[in-house]
Formats: C-alpha cells, structure tokens, sequence
C-alpha cells in the first residue's frame, strides 16, 4: 500500500492516512474520524452531477442487509481546480477477499454470507455488475469473521427487456453473455461471478485467469478463448 502524499480533505473531522484502494470509480483512503478517533475508510470520487449518485441511493436502500457494506456518512469537497468530489465514509474492514485469498486463508464459511448479500441485492432487482475478491471485504478483527459486499458504482436495476451496457465487471469474472455482448441481461450475471469467486476461495486461484492475447483477438474473444479451454465448447 502507499502512503498518502498529496491528497488532502477538506473536512477537518477526518485525517487520511493512506491509499488503500482504487477502482474505476474512485480511490479508497483509510482514514481516522478525529471525533471519535475511530478508524474509517473515504471512498473518494468524482461527482459530475447535482444529484445523489446511483451507489449511495442504492447502499441507503442496502443498509438494512447485513453482508453489504454501510455508508457512516457522505460528504462532498471541491478540489483546487473547481471539481467536486463525493467522500462516502464507511467502517474500515482489515482485508479483502482478494488479499485474504492472497494471504492463503481458507475459510469455506464464508461463501454464505457472501451469497447473502448478493440475494439481498437481487431480490430488489439490483445486479452488482462487478463482484469480485477485491470488492468483498473480511473484518478480521471481530469476534466472527464478518463479510460486506462493497463497490456499488457499477451497480443497476436490471430486467431482461431494459438495455444495459455489457462492458462492465472485471474480465476474470464477466459472465459469457456480457462477453458476448448481450445489452439484455438480468441480476443472473452476478451468479457467474459468484461461481469464479467461491472457486477462487477454495482453491486460492483464479478460475479464468488467461491472458489477454492484445495482438490476436478482442479482450472479449481472448477471454472467450480462455473459459472454453478451461470448460470446452458449448454444446448445441
């Protein structure tokens, strides 16, 4: 992890500490809340638009299920340059699914709170559209290990006859339909998602991991190419 260098924030109730995280949709800072002295973490991202983004509309709707992750607060800031930045607060979590595979911890329990979030967010239609270790979060530090699903930036209501982007969840983990290019889809592809991650946890690999062949093929056709050398060809 690095350490902060120049990021600061304009909010003198918390202190960022370092960089603990970055995705397509912000960087993750771990920070302290000077108030209470509690240890928290800022997801910070660019907001382009007045109203409330999508991903704390639909983590406030979340907050009653137990495996997804709880906005403390949302605060906005503006940069020197004029840009405004949203800062969503949450409890800071001691790892990742990812870093926890990376570290060689196998704990098979945990599949069922992850499935628990993910059913939480589907049976209101919600599609997470990019689940994968790094967007699981494991507190070690609890008397039970504790799983949250965070990351919603990516996340939609989707129905099969409402057009949705298909270019969307890390490529490791995209479903063979998005691949494809399907724009009609359901909160099904997350259960292809699901099913690499919980591999991923057995057996501390990746399940489709090949490599992007840049100079030959799409990335949609490289990793098309993958998964049948991994499952063979579909049957007709």
């Amino acid at each position: 992890m690095n350490k902060m260098k120049s990021t600061k924030i304009e909010n003198p109730k918390y202190k960022l500490m370092k960089l603990i995280g970055k995705g397509t949709f912000g960087k993750v800072y771990s920070a302290i809340d000077m108030s209470t002295q509690e240890a928290v973490a800022i997801k910070r991202s660019p907001k382009w638009r007045n109203k409330v983004s999508r991903e704390v509309d639909l983590l406030k709707k979340m907050n009653g299920s137990t495996n997804i992750v709880k906005i403390k607060s949302v605060f906005y800031t503006t940069t020197k340059k004029g840009y405004r930045i949203q800062n969503i607060v949450f409890k800071y979590m001691t790892y990742s699914l990812g870093r926890y595979i990376r570290m060689k911890k196998q704990e098979k329990r945990e599949n069922n709170q992850i499935c628990i979030g993910i059913k939480d967010l589907h049976k209101n239609d919600f599609a997470h559209r990019d689940l994968k270790p790094d967007n699981i979060l494991i507190d070690l530090d609890s008397s039970n290990i504790k799983i949250e699903i965070c990351d919603l930036g990516s996340a939609k209501k989707v129905q099969r006859n409402i057009i949705s982007i298909p270019y969307i969840c890390s490529r490791w983990y995209r479903a063979p339909e998005l691949l494809c290019g399907s724009m009609f889809y359901t909160t099904e592809v997350d259960l292809w998602s699901l099913g690499c991650i919980i591999f991923e946890l057995i057996n501390l690999c990746p399940l489709f991991p090949g490599k992007f062949k840049k100079d030959e093929y799409s990335e949609e056709c490289s990793q098309i190419i993958n998964l049948i050398e991994v499952i063979g060809s579909p049957q007709m």
